[in-house]
């Protein structure tokens, strides 16, 4: 399940200056391709974030498509990108994005349970393990670390088996032991078949990676 860009941007209108508008990516291909772990790095306020979102189902660029296997997913109404997105991409985004009404665990199922039923609780179990959180999966996300969040947010994005995994600044809050176990798993992913992006300020990270880009001032290099 490839992923392509052709020709996308993002502007932003404000007032004042010399324009009325900036580019917070400039216009952009990009191919995301099946068992490849693909690296974006670069400083903060690059673009890198907005690029993912973009090709991630989450933003509209301003031009250009985003193809996933040869079908513009910004010409899909909202109900049948929600379930493609559901199905097919899984996110790992920055900062804590757990529901603190749910347990870790039951954050973690949740994407299953939104679009089908049965018994997912093995294996949202087994996920959390894989990231060192399975005596931690009755807690809440406010009784959690940040870098605890971060890798209940990883389990979470696995949940449905995505063909294709966004992480942004994955390994952010996290030490040294379980940065190692993030990037192994991204790895695997990419080694099973997946289409891997992973934006990243971590030079180690790079080290995973089959492609790497790197973002400066909302250009792709």
């Amino acid at each position: 399940m490839a992923v392509k860009a052709v020709g996308i941007s993002k502007r932003y209108f404000r007032n004042g200056g010399t324009s009325n508008y900036f580019y917070a990516v400039s216009k952009t291909d990009i191919q995301l391709e099946n068992g490849c772990l693909t690296a974006i790095t670069g400083r903060s306020g690059s673009g890198k974030t907005t690029l993912l979102n973009m090709l991630a189902g989450l933003l509209e660029p301003s031009e250009g498509s985003v193809f996933i296997d040869d079908e513009d997913i910004y010409k899909m109404d909202d109900k049948r990108l929600s379930a493609l997105r559901n199905a097919k991409i899984g996110v790992i985004p920055q900062g804590q994005t757990g529901l603190a009404s749910l347990s870790v665990l039951e954050n973690v199922m949740l994407p299953f349970y939104m679009y089908q039923k049965g018994d997912v609780e093995k294996k949202a179990t087994e996920l959390l393990a894989s990231v060192g959180m399975a005596e931690l999966k009755n807690a809440f996300p406010t009784e959690l670390s940040g870098g605890e969040n971060r890798r209940l947010a990883i389990a979470r994005a696995l949940i449905n088996d995505p063909d294709v995994i966004f992480a942004d600044e994955p390994t952010g809050d996290l030490d040294d032991e379980n940065t190692k176990t993030v990037l192994e798993i991204l790895r695997a992913a990419a080694d099973s078949g997946k289409a891997v992006m992973l934006v990243t300020h971590e030079n180690d990270a790079l080290g995973y990676a089959d492609k790497v880009y790197r973002m400066d001032g909302g250009v792709l290099k």
